[in-house]
């Protein structure tokens, strides 16, 4: 998609896709949006992501659910 379709739209790109959890029922072929799932915690692929999408739209695509980090055995 076009960057400013997938902007506005949140559209989750495949590349990031990867250990997110969704939290919602998606219909076949629809597009994944940052609403539909759960992104692992303190990944650098999002943080580059967002610096990004600050850099070319003047903000992120907006804030993105994140898991709590798991809590150690120890803690």
């Amino acid at each position: 998609e076009n960057a400013n379709v997938v902007h506005a739209g949140r559209l989750l790109p495949i590349g990031l896709a990867e250990g997110c959890r969704l939290v919602r029922n998606v219909p076949r072929d629809a597009c994944l949006t940052y609403d539909d799932v759960e992104v692992p915690a303190r990944r650098l692929c999002d943080e580059l992501r967002r610096e990004q999408d600050i850099l070319f739209f003047g903000a992120p695509s907006a804030s993105r659910r994140e898991e709590a980090p798991a809590l150690s055995a120890g803690a």
